[in-house]
């Protein structure tokens, strides 16, 4: 097992100030910032800083949406709901050489159009469908938000609190 700095760096902010959505958020946001900054990188000094950069903003992302997705479901459910983002994860890898094709001749390019994809995660499924995990508002002592939020879930599952 490999030691991951950034994945550490995350688990501790998301616990101790920002909370799971919010590490996610600037975690992909940051992502997108590197892999755009990567592909106008003018040299390879740059290029691998850029990219270590990238890897380290980008372990937010993984951790934070186990963590997140997996702490609102119970025991039973936990392992088949962890593995389903890791299956997300392998259509992500999947996909690149459909978009790198039509890119082939031009590395930058793909570098750029690749950059958009976490700010439309971002934008189009983060901020306006995933809660904040009601574990973590209970701990910083924002219980009426954690009621909040389970209350939501329990109107998806058709239950009411």
């Amino acid at each position: 097992m490999m030691f991951n700095p950034g994945a550490s760096v995350y688990g501790y902010l998301a616990d101790a100030f920002l909370g799971r959505k919010r590490a996610v958020l600037i975690s992909c946001l940051l992502t997108s910032v590197t892999i755009f900054l990567t592909s106008l990188s003018p040299n390879i000094w740059l290029y691998s800083l850029l990219r270590f950069a990238n890897g380290f903003s980008r372990s937010g992302i993984g951790i934070c949406s186990l963590v997140l997705t997996t702490e609102v479901v119970g025991v039973k459910w936990r392992g088949q709901v962890g593995q389903y983002g890791f299956f997300f994860f392998a259509v992500g890898f999947v996909s690149i050489p459909l978009i790198a094709y039509p890119c082939r001749n031009s590395w930058r390019s793909l570098y750029k159009i690749i950059s958009f994809l976490p700010l439309v995660y971002s934008i189009f499924v983060l901020l306006p469908f995933v809660s904040e995990s009601p574990r973590w508002l209970l701990v910083r002592g924002r219980r009426k938000e954690a009621l909040d939020v389970l209350r939501r879930y329990a109107r998806l599952n058709g239950r009411k609190i």
